[in-house]
């Protein structure tokens, strides 16, 4: 399991192996990310803000531009099964808070709104409760 740092895009993103108990830079993102949410899906890290979203790949140790969702900073990013979610956030100019949430599917590579939350938000956090089901096999 390693631990990621990311968003400065001038030559300072890293990555932490708990095993080695050691640092290493890793390729940067296109260009600089602020007030971004990050999350991952099958072993990719996915990123959004400032107005773009990337996605990073490990095993090529590079970054993929993806379709963004518009000129949007500081929108949690959240993975749910197999859709990614970004709640809330600011336009880009900062003058208004969203109350919308837009779903990311990695298969067709599209946004689509998915519902509003009762008021804007942005720079905020989310969690996600993971139910677990287990069934039993006789």
């Amino acid at each position: 399991n390693e631990i990621y740092a990311l968003g400065s895009g001038d030559g300072t993103d890293e990555k932490y192996n708990a095993e080695k108990d050691e640092w290493t830079f890793v390729a940067d993102m296109s260009e600089g990310f602020t007030s971004f949410g990050a999350t991952v899906y099958k072993n990719r890290i996915y990123v959004t803000g400032s107005g773009k979203t990337e996605v990073y790949i490990p095993e090529f140790d590079k970054w993929q531009k993806f379709p963004d969702l518009g000129s949007r900073v500081g929108s949690v990013f959240i993975t749910i099964e197999d859709k990614l979610y970004a709640v809330g956030g600011d336009k880009f100019d900062g003058s208004a808070s969203s109350d919308a949430v837009f779903v990311f599917d990695p298969v067709t590579e599209e946004w689509q709104y998915f519902c509003g939350i009762s008021s804007g938000s942005s720079h905020s956090a989310c969690a996600v409760e993971i139910t677990t089901i287990v069934q039993n096999y006789q």
